[in-house]
């Protein structure tokens, strides 16, 4: 069986990233799947600081987004109030 850098090779030859289905957000890039490969090789304490970090970079990312949405409605409701006055 062919390893990933292998793999990697021949999508890129045949310009196949489709992995998983037809949806954009499921394909698979090829820096991804050096991700996988490299993440398989890391021992069970490595492994745990990467899920730590991912859960926690997520989170953060997820907060910020919604803080920023929440600041945009602000911002449309003070122009509202600025533009009766």
């Amino acid at each position: 069986m062919p390893n990933a850098n292998i793999f990697i090779a021949l999508c890129q030859i045949y310009n196949c990233y489709m992995l998983t289905d037809d949806s954009e957000e499921r394909a698979i890039t090829s820096k991804e799947l050096r991700m996988i490969e490299r993440y398989r090789m890391l021992d069970s304490d490595g492994k745990r600081m990467v899920d730590y970090t991912l859960k926690f970079e997520l989170k953060r990312s997820q907060d910020l987004k919604e803080a920023q949405e929440e600041l945009k409605k602000r911002m449309k409701k003070y122009s509202e109030l600025l533009e009766k006055r």
